[in-house]
């Protein structure tokens, strides 16, 4: 298990030429940030990255977190997946510039990624991106995953969930 919210210890061992950080683990996790929406000096708006064997995978992508993946040993051209929980600026407004970041280190014959997110999220790349003129961009795929599957089972989940899920399933039932 790595470690570090934000500024200093996030650093896993390996540096930013990625690879495993040789534990010899299947499975590593460094938490890049959990400022949320407060982020500081020393804690970064949300993010986590995950190893699986040599299948990186990022949850949130929080701004700055290209500057803490440049700190620990996540290769950002080897990253296979992001999943954006919920479409908050501190859980994605990361995204376009980490892109550019990925596409640098990121073979053009790779296969493409897999973003995941909520509706929406296709529409936010393709507006920020345009607007930017990027054209520096890895292959991906934006899979946003069906609600009403999960919509019988928001009756019995906290009442502190999201509104917006909640509207999101109603509209997909009706």
């Amino acid at each position: 298990l790595g470690g570090g919210g934000g500024g200093g210890g996030v650093d896993a061992g390996g540096g930013a030429g990625g690879g495993n950080t040789g534990t010899g683990a299947d499975m590593e996790v460094v938490v890049l940030g959990s400022g949320a929406c407060n982020p500081s000096p020393t804690r970064s708006a949300s993010s986590l990255a995950l190893r699986l064997l040599n299948s990186y995978w990022l949850f949130d992508v929080g701004e700055g977190t290209q500057v803490q993946l440049q700190r620990c040993f996540v290769a950002p051209g080897r990253i296979d997946r992001i999943f954006v929980t919920h479409a908050h600026g501190d859980h994605c407004f990361g995204l376009p510039g980490l892109l550019c970041l990925i596409a640098r280190g990121r073979d053009r014959d790779a296969p493409p990624m897999d973003i995941y997110g909520p509706a929406g999220l296709r529409a936010f790349l393709r507006v920020t991106l345009r607007f930017s003129g990027t054209k520096m961009l890895p292959r991906f795929v934006v899979q946003s995953p069906h609600i009403s599957s999960i919509s019988p089972h928001l009756s019995s989940v906290s009442p502190h969930i999201s509104p917006y899920l909640r509207q999101d399933a109603s509209a997909l039932r009706g």
